[in-house]
């Protein structure tokens, strides 16, 4: 009976291997597709998300998916190493997702970790994550269906030469099951990067060299700053020690007989959030660790003037400016009460917009003297004397630190800054500023940066110049005139326009300006924006057309220069706008 059943089952076999041959040979040429369009019903309602198959160990990436200028969700499970999309269908600020799982076919194979940041400012996600060692890097790009690709770049590896070997490097390492931290952690403008030691103990401090090396905008070059970041260290029990410092072997091993949990737990794990918890400028973190149930805050403690770094300048919601060293010798001068300026930049936009933006509230204290810390100067400049005069602040209030040695404040006053660079310009600092009348004549004005030249921003920028010379466009170059005329001549215009740079903050003078606009991108800051906004202006940014850029490393970082303008393109974009505002 047994036997028979086996031959049965035998036969049975055999053709179910015939059918599946067939079936193959009939099938070839076919392939799957996934067709999430069915819907699924509990009881009478439709269940929105059927076909995302849930999360177990989710990491959470905002990232614009399909190049239509809204953040999607990006979503990877780190217990199944799956990438799973969501499009942001709402027009509103609100988000709706929508599960789309296409978007997660344009990823690489991950591991352990995702994190979707601009590394290189170019507006586009890039993507990090451990590959074959510790962080791999890759280049985000938008493919032919305009859905974001990634390409790979490089795994990160510092420099650790020895005598015998002095190109030897490593691995940025991040032990399995960490999360590490991705941040500007000395902002210099680079992406820097913070991970637990192969120990798991303590933090090891990652800085990119590309600004101070010069590299373009898409590199990273890292060394090894700090193997104590913080000066923490995570052992086995829960509670981390602070103060500490770096040893053989990891360092300082807590004792597990402290702690139960050790006995039987291995230490793996930890995932590091970077954030400015308690607005200070420096950054702190919650640690978060496979051991424990809960996240630990640990505070950043900075020492030395902190007064004087909170009330320095931010970019971008960080600290841009140290603080200064405490003078060793006795202050030459000696001030009841004064009136906080800031840092003196010789700069002309950023004397504007960064120096300036304190001065908001000295109207309201007319007599007290005004201090300054020297950043680019120590003096002021006759343009700065310009500036202030038109603001009714009289040069004689000045005291500026380098120039005239320490000096002492009985009492005070730092107004709170009326703009950050790439964030926000409050209004009460454009009706601060803004205090020169226009009366319109109907003039077209075109800011030239011929003077400039040859780091104009543009090769062609004689003929481009020429040209708008012979369409009838007054030609002013802001290096050869002085600041008083310059707001003179741009109060009476209807029409101003130019390659982008700071001549456009002139405009900040202007009350009521009922003219348009037309700023031509040649680095793409987002501060000629803000300004615009804020003021009221009708302003609209246009690319150069025809033009391609190159990098151009200048004394103070790197700037952008272009050529090959199609100028008679450019003509008819500042013709068309004009028609359509008259």
């Amino acid at each position: 009976m047994k036997r028979s059943v086996c031959k049965i089952i035998v036969v049975l076999i055999c053709c179910l291997i015939s059918t599946d041959v067939k079936l193959f040979a009939q099938q070839q040429g076919k392939v799957f597709q996934m067709d999430t369009s069915t819907s699924v019903l509990q009881g009478t309602v439709q269940k929105t998300m059927a076909w995302c198959g849930g999360f177990n160990n989710p990491q959470y990436n905002l990232a614009d998916l399909n190049n239509d200028g809204k953040k999607d969700l990006v979503v990877f499970d780190g217990a199944t190493s799956q990438v799973i999309t969501f499009i942001n269908k709402s027009n509103t600020t609100i988000p709706d997702y929508k599960f789309d799982p296409i978007y997660a076919t344009n990823f690489p194979l991950l591991s352990t970790y995702l994190k979707l940041i601009d590394y290189n400012k170019d507006g586009i996600a890039d993507l990090f994550h451990k590959g074959t060692q510790g962080i791999a890097a890759f280049k985000g790009f938008y493919n032919a269906q305009n859905q974001l690709s990634f390409s790979f770049y490089k795994n990160l590896r510092y420099p650790t030469p020895t005598p015998t070997q002095p190109n030897l490097d490593a691995n940025a390492y991040v032990s399995p099951g960490d999360l590490p931290g991705f941040e500007d952690i000395d902002f210099d403008g680079d992406l820097d990067f913070l991970s637990y030691d192969v120990f798991g103990g303590f933090i090891s401090y990652y800085k990119n060299m590309r600004v101070e090396q010069g590299l373009p905008s898409d590199s990273i070059a890292i060394v090894m700053r700090d193997e104590c970041w913080g000066k923490s260290y995570q052992g086995f029990v829960k509670t981390q020690l602070l103060n500490q410092t770096c040893g053989i072997m990891g360092g300082k091993i807590n004792n597990p007989s402290t702690d139960p949990l050790a006995k039987t737990t291995l230490h793996s794990g930890n995932t590091i959030c970077l954030l400015d918890m308690d607005n200070d400028g420096d950054f702190d973190y919650l640690n978060g660790n496979v051991s424990y149930n809960d996240v630990q805050f640990l505070k950043n403690g900075k020492k030395g003037l902190e007064y004087l770094a909170d009330s320095g300048i931010k970019r971008f919601g960080k600290d841009q400016i140290k603080a200064p060293k405490i003078p060793q010798k006795r202050a030459k001068i000696q001030l009841d009460r004064a009136v906080f300026g800031g840092y003196l930049y010789d700069h002309y936009g950023h004397f504007l917009l960064e120096s300036l933006a304190r001065l908001w509230q000295p109207k309201e204290w007319p007599s007290e003297p005004i201090v300054w810390i020297a950043c680019w100067t120590d003096e002021l400049s006759p343009w700065m004397v310009q500036a202030l005069d038109i603001l009714s602040l009289s040069p004689n209030r000045h005291v500026v630190s380098s120039d005239t040695g320490p000096f002492s404040v009985g009492e005070l006053l730092v107004p709170d800054a009326g703009f950050e660079f790439g964030t926000f310009m409050h209004p009460w600092m454009a009706k601060r500023l803004s205090c020169v009348h226009t009366t319109c004549d109907g003039s077209h004005v075109w800011l030239s940066r011929k003077a400039l030249m040859p780091i104009s921003g543009l090769d062609e920028e004689d003929e481009l110049e020429n040209r708008m010379a012979q369409e009838g466009w007054i030609i002013l170059r802001p290096e050869e005139i002085d600041l008083k005329t310059q707001v003179s001549i741009l109060s009476k215009a209807a029409h101003i326009a130019g390659l982008e740079g700071s001549a456009f903050h002139t405009l900040m003078f202007l009350q009521d300006f009922t003219g348009v606009v037309d700023l031509f991108t040649r680095q793409g800051h987002n501060n000629f924006e803000i300004v615009a906004q804020t003021f009221g202006f009708s302003q609209l940014r246009h690319s150069l057309p025809g033009a391609t850029p190159r990098e151009r490393t200048k004394e103070r970082g790197v700037d952008v220069q272009w050529s090959g303008v199609d100028i008679d393109a450019l003509v008819k974009i500042l013709s068309t706008r004009c028609s359509a505002h008259l």
